[in-house]
């Protein structure tokens, strides 16, 4: 990720990052079949992550929220036809934005989402959206 991140920077793309957690707890099996969906759904497989135990990490390069959305509902969609009975999941999201910041301060943002998506309770799917000219001005009071 902080490859992937330094990447964006450089070329001046944005990057977003998915975090994937179970709704629930899950089994052996459930976890193993949503690993396999991930790498066959997303087209860079080395981007696709276990994150712990019962979670998976999904970097998304050259990609806005907007488009990560998307993204995540339409795999989520898939997974709904073709697996009814598997376990719900949730996701959080967060982008860079044009900013620049490390894959701790990312990754913790799309956990952050993902709790916003448990309090919320109706919506799997959350994004935190950063205004980068907000962004800026705090990055430049802190400079002073």
């Amino acid at each position: 990720l902080s490859f992937e991140l330094d990447r964006a920077a450089s070329f001046d793309q944005d990057l977003a990052v998915s975090v994937v957690r179970f709704a629930q707890p899950a089994d052996d099996v459930a976890r193993l079949n949503y690993a396999r969906e991930i790498r066959t759904y997303f087209p860079f497989h080395d981007l696709c992550f276990e994150y712990g135990r019962d979670a998976f990490a999904i970097v998304l390069p050259n990609t806005d929220i907007d488009q990560a959305i998307r993204s995540m509902e339409n795999f989520n969609d898939k997974m709904n036809e073709e697996r009814p009975g598997s376990p719900k999941m949730i996701f959080g999201l967060s982008a860079r934005n044009g900013r620049l910041l490390g894959s701790e301060r990312l990754l913790s943002e799309a956990e952050t989402a993902i709790g916003k998506a448990r309090e919320d309770g109706r919506n799997l799917i959350f994004a935190l959206r950063v205004d980068p000219g907000k962004y800026r001005e705090f990055i430049k009071s802190t400079l002073k």
